[in-house]
Order: C-alpha cells, then sequence, then structure tokens
C-alpha cells in the first residue's frame, strides 16, 4: 500500500506527518509493506526540510536531514491508495489532478485541518508536529482489498450492470443508474475495504430499476414521495431476487442482498451502515450542489435542516470521510453549520 502526505513547499507538514505516520504503521503493522511519501502543491525541487522541521522531528527521534522537496505534478498519482491532505484547499488540488475523492482525506478536519507552521517560531512547528503525531497515532490504516473472482458473484454483477444499462437517463455519458451504483460501490470500499459478497452486490442495487417507477406518476407531495418509495423498494426487492437467483447465486446470498438493498437489516449492522453512510456520502458529494440549485426556494435554515438529518443517519466513520471532502465553498459552509454543536 502506498500513502501520499501533501502540503504547500513540502519542506514542513508534509514530510513530517510521512515520518511520524510511517513510524506508527510499522509498530502497529509489522507484518504489511507499507510506502509513505510526501509532496507539495507548490513545491520546490530538492529543497531540504526546514531547520524547524528537522529539530522538532529529531526531538522525537526522526531524522529528515535527507529529505528534499518534490512537487506534487511531477508524481503519478494512480499509484497511491491514499492521499492525506493538510487543508481542503489541497484535497481540492490533488481532486482537480483526478483523484477520487475517496482516496482523500484531510488531517485534523474537525479543526479546519493543519496550519502551516513556515516562518513561526519553534513553539508553532511544535504545536504542528503534536498535531500530526496523534493523527499518525490514531489513524486506521485501511485494509487491502482481495480479487473477487466467485463466479456466481460475477454473473450478478453483469446481470445487474445490464439492468443499469436501461436507464434512459444520462450522467456523463452513462447511464444514470450506472453511473450512481459505481459511486455507491466506490464509497462502499472505501468504507468497507474488504467487503462480503452480499455487501458489495448491494451496494449495486440501491437504485436497481428506480427509473422504471417514474416519480411523477405518484403526488407531488410528502405523501405521494413515499408512496412512490416504498412501490420502488418493493420492486427493487423483487428485481434483486431475480437478477441474482437467475445468475446462480445461493438462496442465502440471495436473501441477505435483498434484505440489506430493502433497508431492512436492524440497527447495529454493520454492513446496512456501511450502506447508509455509502449513499449518504454520494449525496454530499455529488447531489447536494444539484439539489441545492434546482430548489432556490428553499431558506438556509431548511438546507441546515436536511444536512442535520442525513448526518444523523451516518456513523462517525462516514461522517469523518465527509468532514474531509473537497466541496464547494457554499456547501461546506452549510455543512460546518449544520454540524456545529
Amino acid at each position: 500500500m502506498k500513502i501520499l502526505c501533501v502540503c504547500t513547499g513540502n519542506t514542513c507538514r508534509s514530510p513530517m506527518l510521512a515520518a511520524l505516520l510511517l513510524r506508527e504503521i510499522t509498530r502497529r503493522h509489522p507484518g504489511r509493506t507499507i510506502v509513505v511519501e510526501s509532496a507539495g502543491t507548490g513545491a520546490g525541487t530538492d529543497q531540504p526540510a526546514s531547520a524547524e522541521t528537522i529539530a522538532c522531528m529529531a526531538e522525537e527521534g526522526l531524522d529528515l536531514t535527507r529529505h528534499r522537496s518534490r512537487q506534487l505534478d511531477n508524481l503519478d498519482l494512480a499509484a497511491f491508495d491514499r492521499v492525506l491532505c493538510m487543508t481542503s484547499g489541497h484535497a481540492a488540488y490533488v481532486r482537480s489532478r483526478g483523484v477520487p475523492a475517496a482516496r482523500l482525506e484531510v488531517v485534523d478536519a474537525l479543526h479546519g485541518g493543519v496550519p502551516d507552521p513556515f516562518g513561526g517560531s519553534r513553539a508553532d512547528y511544535q504545536a504542528c508536529a503534536a498535531v500530526l503525531g496523534r493523527f499518525a497515532r490514531t489513524w486506521e490504516l485501511p485494509q487491502e482489498s482481495t480479487a473477487v473472482d466467485n463466479p456466481a458473484y460475477l454473473a450478478a454483477r453483469a446481470a445487474l450492470d445490464q439492468a443499469h444499462a436501461g436507464d434512459p437517463q444520462l450522467l456523463e455519458g452513462k447511464p444514470y443508474e450506472w453511473a450512481y451504483a459505481e459511486r455507491l460501490e466506490h464509497w462502499v470500499l472505501s468504507l468497507e475495504p474488504s467487503p462480503s459478497l452480499a455487501l458489495r452486490l448491494a451496494s449495486r442495487c440501491q437504485h436497481l430499476e428506480r427509473w422504471a417507477i417514474p416519480r411523477s406518476d405518484f403526488a407531488q407531495d410528502k405523501a405521494g414521495y413515499f408512496a412512490w418509495r416504498k412501490a420502488v423498494q418493493k420492486r427493487q426487492g423483487q428485481r434483486t431476487i431475480e437478477l441474482l437467483s437467475a445468475a446462480g447465486c445461493t438462496p442465502d446470498l440471495t436473501s441477505r442482498v435483498a434484505h440489506l438493498v430493502a433497508k431492512a437489516a436492524p440497527k447495529g449492522d454493520r454492513e446496512g451502515q456501511v450502506l447508509e453512510d455509502a449513499a449518504c456520502l454520494v449525496f454530499i458529494e455529488t447531489e447536494l450542489e444539484t439539489f441545492a440549485a434546482a430548489h432556490s426556494d428553499y431558506t438556509r435554515e431548511k438546507f441546515i435542516d436536511i444536512i442535520r438529518k442525513t448526518w444523523r443517519k451516518m456513523s462517525p466513520d462516514g461522517q469523518r470521510f465527509a468532514l474531509a471532502l473537497p466541496l464547494p465553498a457554499a456547501i461546506a459552509e452549510l455543512i460546518k453549520a449544520a454540524v456545529a454543536p
């Protein structure tokens, strides 16, 4: 697994985190092969770490005298499994270079990221190192995914994707439902890197042929919305069973997937919560801005209430991912207001 730490100049924060993180991961996961590197969004080439950075790390027993800065744009970002950014601005920059949001995280996101100590006092550097050290000690190393080669799973996935392809609505040149399934599965894999076959298939079924029952067929009020959603979920469950059974999935696997798709899992069910988190993350990352634009008549307070209701559905892990998302300023401000104590 490869991890990249990102700041601006790559002479202070990112090399400190890379050194601290590698030490902690090596201690806690001695059997894992881990590479931790660093780079800067505005870094010069081959610049040494600052004197205060070297001194702070020496106090930790770490030697950064041989560190030399690297420009982020010179790296193959696709080679990194996780990119840890010091601020949301860095995350937005990395995202603009094609890295999926699910592979990005802002360090100490709850407090707005990690301020740049460059040009500050020794105390500023020590405070920065303390924040980075806490993060390194508590950050959970993602599990490495394993290849799925189950024939029934592959056949079921192909059948589901064929069903998705029937959606007449397009998103970025792809049937909308198919694009949604890919986004949801991507978040499921970020939250649960080694998912069960049931969870992975369920992640492909959340909007299964929802387009076949138009919302316009129901009353355009709250009661009509709930009636439509109930009809969609019922058909979704039936189609899931039909497609998975025809693909050769066992009755137990088929039943479990249908159970998850119907959101019938009891409170505390880990896989049910992962699906809920993934759906909320898709909404926040890719749908909330469009939703807001389509409801310009809503007050700011109404949007905040919607976000709060979404937030309450999420686990702490899901909320942590959401806070690290590089979002438009207006959306980020609404989320900050919604989750404030």
